[in-house]
């Protein structure tokens, strides 16, 4: 007589299974996309490449993707605080790359600080983590912004032009 069993799974099984992984799997995918294309920007601005290299047309259609990743998920139906947090931090992931201001950013950034910590209390430590790098991101977001602001504001000054000559 043989000891092996097998044990299919009830339809019911598959779904509870599928829908444990409606959020964190495209979440994580969503911070890690943000991380890299921050990491590149910042990468391609330090190094001494030829502009002909400049990736600029290339980096607005990977922001948009993020964008509307961040956008489909904010369109699932949260069922529990581990759902809700990951899906207001999308939607402010979203908010903050279509944003057009640094004070909308900042906006963005500031909720982002006030989901982190609602999350600390209410959600797991694994969606913690990723909702504290996802708030990480936002913080790198702003200050590359601010970066790209003060240089194009000080290219604007008048005593800019005499320094670069």
């Amino acid at each position: 007589m043989s000891d092996t069993y097998t044990t299919k799974a009830t339809p019911a099984q598959k779904a509870a299974f599928k829908a444990a992984f409606d959020f964190k799997p495209p979440f994580a995918d969503i911070v890690c996309n943000l991380q890299s294309s921050l990491d590149e920007e910042v990468w391609f601005d330090d190094s001494d490449w030829d502009p002909a290299f400049n990736w600029g047309e290339d980096a607005d259609a990977v922001w948009q993707a993020i964008a509307e990743d961040a956008d489909e998920l904010t369109a699932l139906r949260p069922r529990n605080a581990n759902d809700l947090a990951q899906q207001r931090m999308s939607g402010l992931i979203a908010r903050a790359i279509r944003s057009q201001s640094l004070v909308e950013i900042d906006d963005v950034l500031a909720r982002s600080a006030w989901c982190l910590d609602a999350a600390k209390r209410l959600c797991t430590p694994e969606v913690h983590y990723l909702l504290a790098e996802a708030h990480e991101c936002l913080d790198r977001m702003v200050c590359l912004a601010g970066a790209q602001i003060a240089e194009e504001e000080a290219s604007a000054l008048p005593w800019s032009h005499s320094l670069a000559a």
